[in-house]
């Protein structure tokens, strides 16, 4: 003769007595992990996070663009005025 605990040993099909015990254990440990939080207001939360990140990573993105850009001008202006800097005083007599 067979114990419950033997039955969900073996892999078979539980009783609700066997199963409600063990959720009822893992909703308290998930709602302590989560503060109390549901899914949908995790998942809710976690959408919000991504949707921040992608447009701060979207303005990141503008701004590397804008300055890969700016630099390229930059030395293009340079090969055109004979390589002279920025920093370098004007030349007299000119």
């Amino acid at each position: 003769m067979e114990t419950d605990a033997g039955v969900a040993v073996k892999g078979r099909v539980a009783g609700p007595a066997m199963v409600s015990p063990g959720r009822r254990v893992v909703q308290r440990g998930a709602r302590a992990e989560f503060g109390g939080r549901t899914d949908k207001q995790t998942s809710s939360a976690d959408a919000k996070r991504i949707r921040e990140l992608a447009r701060e990573l979207a303005r990141k993105n503008k701004a590397l663009a804008e300055t890969a850009a700016l630099l390229v001008l930059r030395k293009k202006f340079q090969a055109l005025m004979g390589g002279e800097d920025d920093d370098t005083e004007p030349r007299s007599g000119r």
